[in-house]
């Protein structure tokens, strides 16, 4: 019997292979403005939960609306929407869940139409049991979550490529897997110590199966 009961995932970066595209569409926006664009590196240490500071810090104008730089990079990645993957093991690891009668969350900040899309795109809407989408303070949401479901922490797996993300998760009391695979570089989830660091959800698939009690 695995200890673990439920596992609640983050989407863009940790299931969902979109770094390239993401960052694409950053560089989009600084040519569109006439800027340098900041490189991969500088996007996956400084990107934060308070984006717009990162494009003010990069030449953008504080003056700049949001939502303007929102449209150039809607429409970027909508036109590259077929270029991106799921990460290899993810579909693996979501079967494990329901060998395992573990229930699975999915919790992202993207927009409900747009993750309802890809989930179809790939065929995997029905290995999730709740999407939680627009889910931008993650503590709260997670926090909601785990009394709605009477859900125990230490029970409970959290898997994210944010370290606002991990720490969030931390605070609450949850078995936090970092992945270094996605947006952020590998020093920042580091930084949050997550009970476990990988780049490939087979290391997650080691983690759930060691925990099963023979």
């Amino acid at each position: 019997m695995c200890k673990f009961k439920t596992a609640i995932i983050d989407w863009n970066g940790t299931a969902l292979n979109d770094l390239r595209i993401v960052y694409e569409s950053v560089r989009c926006i600084f040519e569109t403005y006439k800027l340098p664009p900041p490189t991969l590196r500088e996007y996956q240490t400084e990107m934060s939960q308070e984006w717009m500071k990162f494009y003010t810090r990069h030449g953008i104008s504080e003056e700049t609306e949001p939502g303007d730089l929102n449209k150039i990079r809607r429409a970027y990645l909508e036109a590259h929407w077929d270029d991106v993957a799921l990460h290899e093991g993810l579909i693996e690891f979501l079967q494990l869940l329901r060998e395992e009668q573990m229930k699975s969350f999915l919790v992202t900040g993207e927009i409900k139409e747009v993750v309802e899309r890809r989930l179809q795109q790939f065929y995997i809407s029905d290995l999730f049991d709740k999407v939680v989408a627009g889910a931008y303070r993650k503590a709260e949401i997670l926090k909601a979550i785990l009394e709605e479901f009477n859900l125990l922490p230490e029970e409970t797996i959290y898997v994210d490529d944010d370290p606002f993300g991990i720490l969030s998760a931390k605070e609450l009391g949850l078995v936090t897997i970092g992945m270094t695979h996605g947006y952020a570089s590998t020093e920042r989830i580091r930084a949050a110590r997550p009970r476990l660091m990988t780049n490939h959800f087979s290391s997650v698939i080691g983690f759930v199966k060691a925990s099963v009690k023979v």
